[in-house]
Formats: structure tokens, C-alpha cells, sequence
């Protein structure tokens, strides 16, 4: 199959890069700038000297607070994914993610405040926990929204053949955004001066939602936004333009465009008369499949490499472990390019199931290594479950339910699918630490080997395959075949 229009694939690795920006780099750069906001705080050293107030070496006081930390972010994710459904039925996609960069900027700015009230001397140190607590909550509010909205605007500038290829650049942008993150927060990598590290985490993480609100803000509705409210044949042709570049077709794009509107009605004509069950079973895969990215264990990697490996490894220098993470990064980002090749050739079926597999595998080879003490296995191990990740298991889980639902709830579902992975995420990220203190090396077994193996068996009895497939091919499918997958 072809793949789409260089254009068509840039502007859309533009749109998904930004989309998922705020997501990936805020749950990165906070665990390799660990240090440098342990310090900001008040609860660590600065110049080598500690701090000669109460709150000097209260691990304890501490822990709580980079607990809420890091985990407030997720609540306010949450809430963004379910304000979803009514921004896109009030404003549509493109004006939706602008007004989502809303609380994004704002979340940036209060992380911010401390460092210039700070400079007047007017701070306490003990305050800046809860400037974090609270600015994260409010990104996370974007970071839901966004990462819904993605696969939606992707389906509405992309026509039927280019959908699913163009679906899977939110885990390429996705794992750059990560890379960066955990580089820009590294001072290892990066050294600078502990204050204005801070300062540089949080302004590295508010340009690029300041480029993306002033794009979308000047961009032009999309081609299928146009067509369904106004058919204004001047603003599709701009649209396809700005879009598809100069080689566009109009009247050849204007009649693909309207077969996918026409396909898209037609199938919700069908399930408006019968076959709800049929809906109810593809809504249940595609949960499964959503909250399988959670167990492939990427997201704890990400959180917790370093303490997976301190577990095992208690004398490995801090520096080295810096470095394994941000290398960890650089093989998803690589794989998840060649992923996207992939998922287009053998299919988002096959890829996401073979993924989950070699992510259970790689995954059980850490607990190996971590077992035996053999760091070299255990290094190996998360590299292989990162490329595993990268060429099937986690692109297709971000939008594969939209593909099992009636279009008339596409909105809906997208949502609820982000909605999933977040959940689950935030879960499984808050076990982790608490887990591991009990289960030790187990801790990644439970979490990730179990469940992404159960997972794999249910998708390969009942996922069917969706490449190519309307939802009418693959109701039809879900209906007539109780193992709908074989």
C-alpha cells in the first residue's frame, strides 16, 4: 500500500508531536531532575551544603510530597479526557485542541511562579511542592483532551487508506517528547546550576505548547469538519491545501472524502436498527486492547528504570543510570518509526499482539537478570521490551477501540479508550513503588509479564483484523464468529 503524501505525513507528525508533548515530557523530565527539584525544595543539598532549616532530611515529609507530585498529574489527565465528547460536539477538533493548550500554558506558568518570587526573596522553599502539585494537575487537563483529540483529527484529514498509518506518529512523537524530557531533566547530561535547571524544565516544556496554540489557532478547519458543516467549496480547497500540500486533487479528494462521510453514516444506520451486541463486544476488545500499553510496562520504565535497576544493582552510579534512560527512549523513538512501516505491512492485529508477546517475554528476561544479578541481562531485557513496544504493542493501543465502535460514537470511545490507558497507567505507576517494597523483583512481573501475556491470548481469540476493514466488514465479523480473532 502507498504510503501518504510527504506533507500529509509531516503535518501530522507536527500536529501529534505537540499533541503529545505536555504528556510525555512531564512524566519524564521529573524523574531524571529528581535531584534538582529534591534540592529546590528544600529538602536536599545545594553547593554540597545542606539547608539549616526543619525541614532538612525529612525523607519521610518528603516521599509524601513527591508522591503527590508526580501522581497529579494523572487526576487532572482524567478529567481532561472526560471534557472530550463536549468540546468536539460544541467546537470541533482543531478549535478543541486550541483551547486545550489553555490549561498546558497555564499549568507551565504556576510551576513557574516560585522562581520569580523567589528572586524578590519573598519564597519559601516548603511552598514549591505544592506550586508542582498544583501546576501538574492543570496540564494534565490538556494532556487528556490532546491525546483523544489526535486520533480523531488524524481521521479527518486523512482519508480511509492513510488512517491507520498516520495514527501510529503519536508513539513516534511520543517517545521523542520522552527522549527529550528525560535529556533536558538530566544534569547529568546537562549540567547546570540547580535553580536554573528548575527554571529550564519548566520553560522547555511551555514553548512548544505556545507554537502549537498559535498553529492551530491560524490553521483551517479540517477537510471533513468543512464538509460536514458547510461544503464552502473555497474553504475545502484551502483546507486540503494547508493539509495535503499543492499536489491535492480537489474533486478527486472531494469524492474520497465524501464515500468515508457517506461509509461512515451508512454504518450508523446499521447499528441505529440491530447488531448492538455486536457494538458491546468490540467496545469490550477494544478496552483490552486500550489497557494493554499499561502492561506492556513502558510507562513504569520510565518512572522507575532507575529503581528497577538501584533494586538489583544498589551501586551503580546515578550517572549511568541517566544514561540507560535516555537510551531506553532513543530505541522506542527508532523502533516506533520502523513500527509504523510495520503496522502498515502485517497489520495493527498482528503487530499488537506479536508486541505484547515479546514485551511478556522481555519483560520476564528483567526479572531474570535482576534474579541473577547479571546487569547486562536486565539491560538488554528493557531495551528489547522498549523495541517491542515501539513495533507494535503501543501504537495501535492509543486508537484501536475507534475502529471497533459505531462511528456515530467514535467521539465517545476515543476518549474512553485515552481515558483507560491513563486510568490504568496512573494505577499501575502508583503500585509500582509501593509493590515493590513487598514483591522486590516480582513487582514487574505482576505488573506487566502476567497481564500482557492474558491480554495477548484474549486479542488473538477475539480481535479481528481492522487494516483496511469498515466497521460494517468488521461487525459483520464480530457477530458471525464468537472467536472473532481466529
Amino acid at each position: 500500500m502507498p504510503l501518504p503524501s510527504i506533507h500529509l505525513i509531516l503535518i501530522t507528525f507536527f500536529i501529534s508531536f505537540f499533541a503529545n508533548w505536555q504528556f510525555a515530557y512531564q512524566i519524564t523530565y521529573i524523574n531524571t531532575a529528581y535531584d534538582v527539584i529534591k534540592e529546590e525544595a528544600g529538602y536536599g543539598k545545594i553547593n554540597n551544603l545542606f539547608i539549616k532549616n526543619s525541614l532538612n532530611n525529612n525523607n519521610k515529609e518528603w516521599s509524601i510530597w513527591w508522591g503527590l507530585i508526580v501522581s497529579s498529574f494523572y487526576p487532572g489527565s482524567i478529567i481532561g479526557f472526560i471534557l472530550v465528547p463536549f468540546l468536539i460536539s460544541k467546537f470541533g477538533t482543531r478549535l478543541s485542541f486550541f483551547y486545550s493548550t489553555i490549561p498546558a500554558l497555564t499549568g507551565c506558568l504556576i510551576q513557574i511562579i516560585p522562581i520569580f518570587i523567589n528572586f524578590f526573596q519573598y519564597f519559601d522553599r516548603k511552598n514549591l511542592p505544592i506550586f508542582l502539585v498544583i501546576g501538574r494537575f492543570v496540564i494534565g487537563l490538556q494532556s487528556g483532551c490532546s491525546l483523544s483529540l489526535l486520533p480523531l483529527f488524524i481521521n479527518e484529514i486523512s482519508f480511509k487508506s492513510e488512517t491507520t498509518f498516520l495514527s501510529t506518529f503519536q508513539q513516534i512523537s511520543q517517545a521523542l517528547s520522552t527522549m527529550i524530557g528525560l535529556i533536558i531533566g538530566s544534569n547529568y547530561i546537562l549540567p547546570i546550576k540547580y535553580e536554573y535547571k528548575y527554571l529550564i524544565c519548566q520553560v522547555a516544556a511551555i514553548i512548544p505548547t505556545i507554537i502549537f496554540s498559535i498553529f492551530i489557532v491560524f490553521a483551517p478547519n479540517t477537510p471533513m469538519f468543512i464538509m460536514k458543516k458547510s461544503n464552502n467549496l473555497k474553504s475545502l480547497e484551502k483546507s486540503f491545501l494547508f493539509y495535503r500540500g499543492s499536489t491535492f486533487q480537489l474533486i478527486e479528494n472531494k469524492y474520497l472524502l465524501t464515500g468515508k462521510i457517506s461509509e461512515e453514516k451508512r454504518d450508523t444506520q446499521l447499528i441505529n436498527d440491530k447488531n448492538k451486541l455486536s457494538a458491546v463486544k468490540g467496545f469490550i476488545i477494544g478496552f483490552f486492547a486500550s489497557i494493554s500499553y499499561t502492561f506492556t510496562g513502558d510507562d513504569i520504565i520510565d518512572s522507575y528504570s532507575s529503581n528497577i535497576i538501584i533494586t538489583a544493582f544498589p551501586n551503580i552510579k546515578k550517572s549511568l543510570l541517566d544514561i540507560t534512560a535516555i537510551f531506553f527512549s532513543f530505541l522506542l523513538f527508532i523502533s516506533s518509526i520502523f513500527g509504523s512501516l510495520i503496522i502498515n505491512k502485517i497489520g495493527i492485529r498482528n503487530a499488537l499482539i506479536y508486541g505484547l508477546i515479546g514485551t511478556a517475554i522481555s519483560n520476564f528476561f528483567v526479572f531474570l537478570g535482576n534474579v541473577t544479578e547479571f546487569f547486562l541481562l536486565t539491560v538488554l531485557s528493557l531495551s528489547m521490551t522498549k523495541i517491542f513496544i515501539g513495533i507494535g504493542a503501543g501504537g495501535p493501543a492509543w486508537f484501536l477501540m475507534s475502529k471497533l465502535i459505531p462511528p456515530e460514537m467514535r467521539n465517545f470511545s476515543q476518549a474512553f479508550s485515552i481515558g483507560c490507558i491513563l486510568i490504568t497507567t496512573g494505577i499501575c505507576t502508583y503500585l509500582y513503588p509501593i509493590l515493590n517494597t513487598y514483591l522486590k523483583f516480582y513487582t514487574f512481573i505482576v505488573l506487566s509479564t502476567i497481564p500482557s501475556t492474558l491480554i495477548s491470548i484474549i486479542l488473538y481469540l477475539f480481535l479481528p483484523e481492522l487494516k483496511n476493514n469498515t466497521y460494517h466488514e468488521v461487525e459483520y465479523i464480530l457477530k458471525n464468529k464468537f472467536f472473532s480473532g481466529i
